[in-house]
Formats: C-alpha cells, sequence, structure tokens
C-alpha cells in the first residue's frame, strides 16, 4: 500500500488534506468568520460613540474655562471701588450666560469676593452646567488681587 501512495503522489496525485485545501470554506467556517467580524465591528461602534461623547463633554469644560478666565479678566481690570468687587457673602446668584454656539448648550456663572486684608481681595469665578449624562458640572478658578494705593 505504502508503494501505492509514493506512486500517486508522484504522478500528482493529491492526499485528502490537500483536496480538501483547495475545495474552499465551509459554511460554519465563513459563519464563524462573519459573526468575529460582527462583534468586532459592534466594538467599533460602542467605541465611536463613547469618543463623541467624551469628545462633547471636553468641549463643554474648554468653554466654561474660557468663560470663567474671561471674567476673572474682567474683575481683574475693574477699579478697586467698582461695586463688583465688594465683598459677598458667599457666591451670587448664578447668572445665565448666553451660548455662542448653537449647540444648545447653556452656562451659569457666579463670583465670590472676600476681604483677606484692606488691600487685598480674594476672588472666585464659578461656571455652572449640565450635560445629558453629568449633571450639575462646576469650573471655578481663583485669584487674589492687590491694590497699591501709591499707584495711578
Amino acid at each position: 500500500m505504502s508503494g501505492m501512495r509514493w506512486r500517486k503522489a508522484a504522478r500528482g496525485g493529491r492526499a485528502p488534506a490537500a483536496r480538501r485545501a483547495r475545495r474552499g470554506f465551509t459554511l460554519i467556517e465563513v459563519m464563524v468568520a462573519m459573526g468575529i467580524l460582527a462583534f468586532g465591528l459592534l466594538a467599533m461602534l460602542v467605541m465611536q460613540i463613547y469618543a463623541l461623547q467624551f469628545g462633547r463633554s471636553g468641549l463643554h469644560t474648554t468653554r466654561a474655562g474660557v468663560l470663567a478666565q474671561d471674567r476673572m479678566e474682567l474683575l481683574q481690570r475693574l477699579p478697586w471701588s467698582d461695586p463688583q468687587l465688594t465683598a459677598t457673602a458667599g457666591f451670587t446668584a448664578p447668572a445665565a450666560i448666553p451660548n455662542p454656539d448653537a449647540d444648545g448648550q447653556s452656562y451659569n456663572l457666579a463670583r465670590r469676593v472676600s476681604d483677606l486684608a484692606p488691600n487685598l481681595k480674594a476672588i472666585d469665578v464659578r461656571v455652572t452646567w449640565s450635560e445629558p449624562n453629568r449633571p450639575n458640572r462646576v469650573h471655578t478658578i481663583s485669584s487674589i488681587r492687590h491694590d497699591d494705593p501709591g499707584t495711578p
């Protein structure tokens, strides 16, 4: 028998494993491959959705930081005797800030001024907003302002 196999292989005959490899894939193999591909594509879709959500959240946080910094700079430029720099008993009532973009996100701004010394004030600016899955977000920045009576 072994001589017969040798002669068959020498003439170009195919062994059973080689014949099976030439036939292609079975239906079960194709179904398993399609299932693995579908699972991978679904996982990528979920990752894309999360990336969009966190990107939007980062945009809102950045915008809140810019709004807080803008208000802080305004308070730093005011004259020392301006009524907005009088000491408050905590944060002022939040005031709505118009959103420059049309994404529908609204922000509220509040400030707190504390007298630390006769010529020294602590200023805090707080911006609040809510997102669909993350309500009551807060971004606060603080600064200290000194008044030198000898400077104009």
